[in-house]
């Protein structure tokens, strides 16, 4: 799933086992989970990993998502793949960008679903067209309009680009080669990254991208794939559990963070569950005043269900303890500002360790700190929380007669560079 360990949940596979500097060997990460990806901010919406793809949905504003490349492309070595599905009846656009932002590759997908490459002002057809049903013409005599239709998954790839001629070669589904000629923008030295987007929002506007990958001239440079599901939690219905949680909106921002905005919202992931393990990620909000925190939990399909819970919340930078929360010292709070959080826990033991920026932190005068409930199987959800837990009046403080909140804008918060390890160990350089 991964060369290059990027990618939301992408699963390890080193082929060196690191080592410490003492000469132990190091834990390999399970997952690693880069969020490579900056929405343009134009209103769409995005979650990753639903049933394994980065949902791009439009429905509401543009679609607009961009990533750089691991290596600039400048030869005709490199290629870039993407495999994805995009709902039938509108125009997109997959755009190989250079710099400063430019557009030197315009690969349109047009609302039949034909494929076409700008050349010098126009759109040239490439042959190629996407299907739905497992193969049916979209805009085929066959064609069936009884509902909106999603493609089929498609591959496509962009190769041997020719930075003199201005051409190139695409491949639909490992289908003959079709040369592009006239296609590649003059001048163009390099290529630099690769972004999707939809002509317009609205209903029905949604790319679904499935996976990711880039070859140079000496073999494969980066894979990314979507298996872990990072799912935003609903708000409930007025008079339901939990009832003061807000909805929740998710998307990548800067390549690097997965900004969750919500007044008081969860997004849950899940895991194979791990009796023994170490978490580690990077936290940064906007507000320090308001909750921003790290949930591991052995989920039992309650939105709250906190065994091991670290970030800010009460004011610090806080873990929640048995009957309470108990703030760390000297972590100095900052809006904005990046936080390093690493949690480590032993079911057997039913205790876990807390590190923030590569210190470890106490409770009482101990870095072991005890599970606040004893795990029957292991962690098996990682979740987000941030908010502001007064920003959403519930049934029962209505039936008091208690005033409505003052209004907020909703709590962005940034999680990123998530490191899973099935080891109860110290991460490496903690003091």
């Amino acid at each position: 799933m991964c060369c290059k360990m990027t990618g939301i949940g992408l699963l390890a596979a080193a082929l060196i086992i690191p080592v410490h500097s003492n000469g132990a060997e190091r834990p390999r990460p399970l997952i690693t989970q880069n969020f490579n990806w900056s929405d343009a901010g134009l209103g769409a919406t995005y979650v990753f990993g639903e049933d394994g793809y980065l949902k791009m949905d439009g429905s509401y504003g543009k679609v607009d998502c961009a990533r750089s490349f691991s290596r600039p492309i400048d030869s005709s070595e490199g290629s870039v793949e993407l495999a994805m599905r995009v709902v039938l009846g509108h125009r997109y656009h997959l755009v190989l960008t250079s710099s400063p932002n430019a557009a030197p590759v315009d690969c349109l997908i047009d609302e039949n679903g034909v494929i076409r490459f700008s050349q010098g002002g126009k759109f040239l057809e490439s042959g190629r067209e996407l299907t739905f049903y497992h193969g049916r013409r979209y805009n085929g005599p066959d064609r069936r309009r009884e509902c909106v239709v999603e493609s089929d998954e498609h591959r496509f790839r962009f190769e041997r680009f020719d930075f003199s001629g201005h051409g190139l070669v695409f491949v639909l589904d490992g289908l003959s080669p079709v040369l592009m000629p006239g296609c590649l923008a003059a001048g163009t030295k390099e290529l630099t990254g690769v972004r999707l987007y939809s002509e317009c929002a609205g209903p029905g506007n949604m790319i679904r991208l499935h996976d990711y990958a880039e070859r140079g001239d000496l073999g494969p440079l980066d894979r990314e794939s979507f298996p872990l599901y990072w799912q935003p939690i609903p708000a409930p219905a007025e008079g339901m559990p939990d009832d003061n949680v807000t909805d929740t909106a998710t998307r990548p921002v800067g390549r690097r963070w997965l900004e969750m905005s919500t007044q008081y919202g969860y997004v849950k992931a899940a895991v194979a569950p791990l009796r023994q393990g170490r978490l580690e990620c990077e936290l940064k909000t906007a507000d320090v005043a308001n909750e921003a925190c790290l949930v591991l939990e052995e989920y039992n399909g309650t939105i709250k269900s906190t065994y091991i819970q670290v970030g800010l919340l009460h004011g610090g930078m806080s873990v929640s303890i048995s009957g309470g929360v108990k703030r760390f010292d000297d972590v100095a709070l900052a809006n904005n500002r990046v936080y390093h959080i690493a949690v480590a826990w032993d079911g057997d033991r039913r205790e876990y360790r807390v590190w923030v920026d590569g210190r470890a932190e106490k409770v009482n005068g101990s870095e072991r700190i005890p599970l606040v409930r004893s795990l029957q199987h292991g962690v098996d959800r990682i979740t987000l929380h941030a908010g502001d837990y007064l920003a959403r009046m519930t049934r029962l403080e209505k039936a008091e007669g208690m005033p409505p909140p003052l209004s907020a804008p909703p709590l962005r918060t940034y999680w990123g560079n998530f490191v899973l390890y099935d080891a109860y160990a110290p991460p490496l350089g903690a003091k």
